[in-house]
């Protein structure tokens, strides 16, 4: 080795040395210097590449890597580095191309598929995503937090039971593994296997307690049909968390009290946690039918080709019930608690308008009219229907439909059940009518949905504001 080129390598080893130990600025003179009497060394303008995306020198660790990749184009490091930096711009799809490049040029590259995944997931393409980690799996199969990513996606894409798979092989890799037990009780709460959950969450509290893990404890206890250990579990997650307004609602519900409503801070959160999968398992696993129930009653009722002025789908979520109804509708609104159920509702681009917030608050603050309002299975979240009733009765005009389903609940005006719903009776919500001005078009019973697998027994309800006609084509 001549002297000019020892030298070369011992400030290389210097400047590789200061760069591992985190003295990044260090490291970058001595690349620099080094880079100045020998501008096209590779591994000096690779190293120097992927040090300036550490330092956020994004563009020039870009042109730096490219470089590189143009004087060795099967360098497949080069090409997940550059992959990294694209990411860390929140360039998805140059990342994924890149990812996709280091990849193929060494298929045993872990970083690359591990990175490839995640990137894919946030362009939200889960199946490739799903493939991507089984593939870093399969390179190094010893990796739970791997496995316990690929659950968590599997979960986004409703699909528990391959969840359920990749979550418990993360725990026999890292058997303490708190955030894959977690989601394994998840998993098995969401599959309905109430029983099989517990000893999860049980461990996670061993490991690691928290309001949360006490809370969903106290669901799968619930579900099981054990109101008073849910009701101790419901209370500990307070006791660490007073603020929980979840916990505080579910233990009203196991314990018998009769609030008036659900938080509107519980519904939101509810809905803003369960909109991606939604339609999937409202449709799929409950097979929800309300909206087309609701649409055959109303069909029965009004006559062949008639159009409604403006219509408007209170508790709206996802859009099931616009879906049903904008055949019909000239102009269709919508009003949700969830922005994140809005989202997906405006995504199916049926409303003219979509709001979010408290349908009582922006009832009485519109200044518009309807002459159909549809509700459907929105009232298991709202106890004293009173003020709901009043503000529709304000926005209606004469022969104004409303259109709505509730869940049965005997005698007693309303009531929540241990599953954290509200039911109503057919005398409280003709009771309502008449005080409001409603005559009762249609009451039918329907099964709603399903729950722990049984048929949820309900009502389907048609009122019409009595008055002058509706302005109705």
């Amino acid at each position: 080795m001549n002297p000019q080129t020892d030298n070369l390598q011992k400030t290389l080893d210097l400047a590789l040395g200061h760069h591992q130990a985190g003295r990044l600025q260090e490291a970058e003179n001595l690349y620099r210097d080094i880079l100045r009497s020998s501008p096209g060394h590779l591994d000096t303008l690779y190293l120097l590449g992927v040090l300036s995306s550490q330092m956020g020198k994004y563009e020039t660790a870009m042109e730096l890597i490219s470089k590189v990749i143009q004087a060795a184009p099967d360098f497949a490091e080069a090409h997940y580095n550059l992959g990294s930096t694209f990411g860390e711009q929140g360039r998805l799809d140059e990342a994924i191309t890149s990812y996709r490049r280091a990849t193929a040029l060494n298929p045993d590259y872990f970083e690359a598929h591990y990175s490839l995944g995640k990137a894919l997931a946030l362009r939200d393409k889960p199946h490739e995503a799903a493939s991507a980690y089984r593939r870093a799996i399969a390179v190094d199969p010893n990796r739970a937090e791997v496995c316990c990513e690929l659950g968590n996606l599997l979960m986004d894409a409703n699909t528990p039971h391959e969840a359920e798979a990749a979550y418990r092989r993360a725990i026999a890799i890292q058997p303490n593994h708190v955030e894959s037990l977690f989601n394994l009780g998840v998993a098995l709460k969401d599959q309905g296997k109430f029983a099989e959950s517990i000893p999860y969450y049980r461990r996670v509290l061993e490991l690691d307690e928290s309001a949360k893990a006490h809370h969903n404890l106290g669901a799968a206890l619930q579900g099981q049909g054990k109101p008073d250990e849910a009701a101790e579990a419901y209370r500990r997650a307070l006791q660490l968390e007073p603020g929980n307004v979840s916990a505080k609602f579910m233990l009203a519900a196991v314990t018998g009290e009769q609030p008036e409503t659900a938080p509107p801070e519980y519904v939101k959160n509810l809905f803003d946690g369960y909109s991606a999968q939604f339609d999937r398992h409202l449709l799929g696993k409950l097979q929800y039918q309300t909206p087309a129930l609701l649409r055959r009653a109303f069909a029965e009722l009004v006559n062949d080709g008639a159009r409604f002025r403006n219509v408007l789908d209170l508790g709206c979520g996802t859009g099931l019930g616009g879906v049903e109804f904008r055949p019909i509708a000239d102009r269709l609104c919508g009003i949700d608690i969830s922005p994140k159920m809005t989202a997906a509702a405006t995504e199916k681009n049926i409303y003219d308008r979509l709001r979010v917030g408290d349908m009582v608050e922006i009832l009485d603050t519109t200044d518009e009219t309807y002459d159909l309002v549809l509700a459907a299975d929105v009232f298991g979240y709202v106890g004293n229907l009173e003020p709901i009733f009043q503000a529709v009765a304000k926005r209606a005009s004469g022969g104004t439909y409303f259109v709505f389903s509730t869940e049965s609940a005997g005698d007693r005006d309303y009531v929540l059940s241990d599953t954290g719903r509200f039911a109503h009776s057919r005398g409280y919500i003709e009771s309502l009518a008449v005080e409001l001005g409603f005559a009762v078009e249609t009451c039918r019973q329907a099964n709603i949905r399903k729950d722990r697998g049984q048929w949820v027994a309900g009502n389907l309800f048609i009122l019409r504001k009595t008055g002058k006609d509706t302005d109705r084509k």
